[in-house]
């Protein structure tokens, strides 16, 4: 629900005349129904560069704030926190990063108790006529996009959709081609996105390749790159190298370069699991193959790890150039097992483990947080909803959550340092953290 906020952020460009300024109006939304903003009686917003803050006490009209800042030419966010009549911090939101100009915007933060998981503001998505299964997910600069999947009546969907994290909104793309099941897909540069195989129509793996042009008005357009009949596969992950550089996993593991896809001949078969990062200026992802091991592909070099082989592990890419390596199976039992890999060096080192064991978790890595969601527990695969998130740095242990709507699959970093959940029928969550130490 929306709350009676009224904030206006003047942006004036500095010695120009008073036409040249832009307002940024904000707006609050929470989960639907949630009456959390209801015991909010102060709020607080920070503008993070320039450093600014404003305070409001609630009012009959709701919140009335004013701020006025001179253009920079830089980037900031805006941090909101609010707090009940005992002065606790009881919801925290904050915006993704944006150009602090003359410019006209609105901005909406999605608020929440700090550490929790909620469901997301209401969209078309939950209204019953869009609910698939399988679909994917990937992160764009302003969100995420989510492709094809299951349709109500078992056959694979066309459907493509745009979360916001700007405005907390979804918005339909260009349908696809044709369906599409499970099919690959990679963000690459300047707004381009990759669509590979996928489950078609007739119920088979298909080796179609699509690029997917998200900046041409008003829904984007699809470019036919190839058709791979030799490639097909479905519910594969890519890995991105550099821009419009990937690699896909399958059997056999396929490069990705700039549209044009060819097979590799250093590995026979990868999982659906692996992360990247860079380490001066060169790229370096961990892999995993489907036999359990796991494989270090540092420039275009392929080597083995020395790690016990575990299958259905959940692989993360986290600052200071290291992965994490997170829950799977050995001896056909899920384990708690988490494990740092330095990327430099190969070398591996335990950490504490998850509080339960887990196989085929689902990870997302903000710019402060480990958050591991979803997979499967024994006896029987029962799908797990607890939530653990993590200190992105030292991998201690933060706070647990639950939410009834278990991640199945799909979990989106956003560039507001919250993370989206995609569950199982399209029903969209938002892991939200508490506000940020400022410098």
């Amino acid at each position: 629900m929306r709350h009676a906020l009224l904030l206006v952020l003047a942006i004036a460009l500095a010695g120009c005349p008073a036409g040249d300024i832009g307002t940024i109006e904000l707006g609050l939304t929470t989960a639907p129904g949630s009456p959390l903003l209801d015991a909010v009686t102060r709020l607080r917003v920070t503008l993070t560069s320039p450093r600014q803050v404003v305070e409001a006490d609630r009012t009959e009209r709701g919140f009335v704030l004013e701020l006025d800042v001179d253009a920079t030419g830089g980037f900031g966010s805006l941090i909101v926190e609010g707090f009940d009549v005992t002065g606790g911090l009881i919801a925290a939101g904050q915006s993704p990063p944006f150009a602090v100009a003359a410019l006209d915007a609105r901005i909406v933060v999605y608020l929440a108790a700090p550490f929790t998981v909620g469901a997301a503001p209401p969209s078309y998505l939950m209204d019953g006529r869009e609910a698939i299964t399988n679909l994917t997910a990937a992160p764009l600069a302003y969100g995420a996009l989510l492709v094809g999947g299951r349709a109500l009546d078992g056959s694979p969907s066309r459907g493509v959709h745009v979360y916001n994290a700007y405005d907390h909104g979804v918005t339909a793309g260009r349908d696809l081609p044709a369906p599409r099941e499970g099919a690959v897909i990679a963000s690459g540069a300047r707004g381009l996105v990759f669509v590979f195989g996928g489950t078609g129509a007739d119920g088979a793996p298909t080796g179609t390749s699509w690029v997917f042009d998200t900046t041409v008005s008003p829904a984007g357009a699809y470019t036919e790159l190839a058709s791979l009949p030799e490639h097909a596969r479905t519910d594969e992950l890519a890995i991105q190298l550099g821009p419009d550089v990937f690699v896909i996993t399958g059997a056999p593991p396929l490069d990705l370069r700039g549209g044009a896809i060819a097979a590799r001949e250093d590995a026979t078969d990868l999982a659906p699991s692996g992360a990247s990062l860079v380490i001066a200026s060169t790229p370096v992802a961990l892999l995993a193959a489907r036999d359990g091991r796991f494989l270090l592909l540092r420039g275009n070099t392929l080597t083995p790890l020395e790690l016990a082989p575990r299958t259905g592990a959940a692989i993360a890419a986290l600052p200071r150039g290291r992965f994490a390596i997170v829950g799977g199976t050995t001896a056909g039992a899920p384990v708690p097992a988490i494990e740092i890999v330095d990327a430099a060096t190969g070398m591996a080192t335990p950490v504490p483990p998850l509080a339960v064991a887990r196989r085929t978790p689902v990870l997302a890595v903000t710019s402060r947080h480990l958050v591991v969601a979803g997979g499967t527990m024994m006896p029987g695969d029962v799908p797990f909803d607890q939530i653990e998130i993590f200190d992105a740095l030292t991998l201690e242990p933060l706070a647990t959550a639950t939410h009834a709507v278990p991640a199945t699959g799909n979990a989106i970093a956003l560039p507001n340092d919250q993370v989206l959940f995609v569950g199982s029928s399209l029903e969209l969550s938002l892991f939200t953290p508490p506000p940020p130490a400022l410098p």
